[in-house]
């Protein structure tokens, strides 16, 4: 046990300030929040209310109703529904599995870091800087599934790496297998694991091994196919509506357009997330350095002499390739989920191309000159990382925490007054989570996530305010509760039919998409039903919402 703990103390002590960091975290938003358990995103809900249909029904879907392909992850509901099985629906069961996938993370990256003969202290201080800067503890709160695809994005970087590395001490087959093990859970975790997969299997056919490429193509692909072949039988699309919605695709008119949508995609996300570039040129910066002082003299028996593949520099073409499809393809957000386990593969390249540059606790006492390299390189990268990355670590525990506020005073309301007055009824929604986790109801999804007419108009750039006014009396919809802004522009407005009858407003807005939501009667018979509904709930509203429209005016008359 002594010698357990002796070889791998830096990663208890990380784990341990990881796990205080996220409980004072959550006991903070328990204390903001009325003593309720609620995430920062509303997209948290959508998995829980899928993964409680599945556990109770057997029903891929946001409602017991149906299925829907509205989610970009199948590991996690499946997790997720596996822990309702066994223990019944619970809000507790997303904040232990993100625990349990933040501390994989680091004990993934301190094995990472001690086959590169990292010392004890080294990584003591590199995974402490690193759950830092990949933001773990306030990940932890929005109750998804990307501290897991941290995890498994590190695993089968790490075991792609040394495959097709030069390094002497690998025994290939070895890691071939565990790499088909880790290939469908890039994929499985989130769809953004097939640029993963695509630039793993690139770099295997670059190497020769085609059969290896194609064995692990298809592994990697295996969960996506599965679930194309469901999906589509159901009727719906191959991939899920969130990756179609969300994502980006190039213009393909013309070889002009699609160069300058391309680069106008990336630009776009990098102005979003320069702590990306901030990385990758971290990342490139490294790998050139590294690659040009080819003959070093050892270092404490660290490794030397790198080649053209060693496995660090896989590690960074790897990193590169993905982030390229990313920037192209897919999205990044100011809430920074959707690129975390590109940063967080990032810093971990960093750090184990660090190992050699660190210079010994000896050589820093004297403050050796010939050492002057080193100090500059290494002082070079952290003001490189650490204005981008820092200014996000710090600022992201207020904003996740904020976030579980915001969600309590909306989305959250939202969810108990639909239980409360519209159990079982047909609701129209655009923020979709707390409302079909909480409530028993007919979803009927005016953004297109969980709805595959909405869906089909929206990917064919056709949809009215006629559309909606069509899809809402065809499913018999009487209330609608939903976000104004998000239905100007192209899309014409609300329905003129549709009558306002209340609003509810929340101040310090993070992480919703728009600070006020509305409440109509869809149909006009429903609008006195729906005032008095609104105003019986009026008090059960955390004081800090500020309420509107109609029902209050009515309430103001003896």
């Amino acid at each position: 046990m002594k010698t357990f703990f002796r070889h791998r103390w830096p990663v208890v002590v990380a784990v341990a300030a990881y796990w205080i960091a996220a409980g004072a975290l959550a006991a903070l938003a328990l204390h903001r929040n009325e003593g309720h358990l609620v995430y920062a995103l509303d997209d948290s809900y959508i998995h829980m209310a899928l993964a409680k249909n599945f556990a109770a029904h057997g029903v891929w879907g946001v409602t017991r109703y149906g299925f829907t392909s509205s989610v970009s992850s199948l590991l996690w509901p499946l997790l997720l529904s596996f822990t309702y099985w066994l223990f019944g629906v619970n809000q507790a069961s997303p904040l232990i599995l993100n625990l349990l996938s933040g501390a994989l993370t680091l004990v993934i990256a301190d094995h990472i870091l001690r086959r590169y003969k990292a010392s004890c202290p080294y990584r003591a201080a590199a995974l402490l800087i690193f759950a830092f800067l990949s933001i773990l503890a306030p990940l932890t709160l929005q109750g998804m599934e990307h501290l897991l695809q941290m995890a498994v994005t590190l695993l089968a970087t790490f075991l792609a790496a040394r495959f097709l590395s030069d390094d002497a001490e690998v025994n290939t087959q070895r890691e071939f297998l565990w790499l088909l093990w880790a290939a469908p859970l890039v994929t499985a975790t989130r769809f953004e694991g097939m640029f993963l997969i695509a630039v793993i299997g690139a770099l295997m056919l670059l190497r020769g091994r085609w059969r290896h490429a194609l064995a692990f193509g298809g592994s990697g692909l295996l969960p996506v196919a599965i679930f194309a072949v469901i999906s589509t039988l159901k009727g719906w699309y191959a991939l899920p509506n969130s990756v179609l919605l969300k994502g980006s695709m190039p213009a393909l008119s013309s070889l002009g357009k699609a160069i300058t949508s391309s680069l106008d995609t990336a630009l776009f996300n990098l102005n979003m997330a320069p702590h990306i570039a901030a990385v990758a040129l971290a990342v490139l910066f490294l790998s050139v350095y590294t690659f040009r002082v080819r003959v070093r003299q050892p270092v404490s028996g660290r490794v030397g002499q790198p080649t053209d593949w060693d496995s660090r520099q896989v590690m960074t073409l790897i990193f590169m390739g993905a982030a390229w499809l990313h920037l192209e393809f897919a999205i990044v957000c100011l809430f920074c989920r959707y690129d975390a386990y590109l940063i967080t593969l990032g810093l971990l390249i960093v750090a184990a191309q660090l190992v050699d540059q660190i210079p010994e606790r000896a050589v820093i006492l004297r403050l050796c000159w010939k050492e002057l390299p080193r100090y500059l390189v290494v002082a070079a990268l952290l003001a490189m990382l650490l204005r981008p990355l820092g200014r996000r670590g710090a600022l992201a525990p207020s904003m996740w925490v904020t976030g579980t506020t915001n969600i309590f005073q909306q989305q959250y309301q939202m969810g108990l007054f639909i239980k409360s007055f519209y159990q079982g009824s047909a609701v129209a929604l655009n923020d979709i989570g707390a409302v079909d986790y909480l409530a028993d109801v007919h979803c009927v999804d005016l953004v297109g996530l969980a709805d595959l007419q909405v869906a089909r108009k929206k990917l064919h750039k056709d949809y009215h305010t006629a559309d909606i006014l069509a899809i809402t009396q065809a499913s018999g919809v009487r209330v609608a509760v939903v976000y104004d802004s998000w239905f100007g522009g192209e899309i014409g407005g609300l329905p003129e039919d549709w009558t306002k009858v209340g609003e509810w407003s929340i101040a310090n807005n993070m992480v919703a998409s728009d600070k006020t939501v509305s409440f109509y009667a869809v149909d006009p018979s429903e609008v006195s039903p729906l005032i008095q509904h609104l105003r019986d709930f009026s008090p059960r509203l955390p004081a800090s919402v500020l309420q509107s429209g109609k029902y209050t005016e009515w309430a103001s008359v003896p």
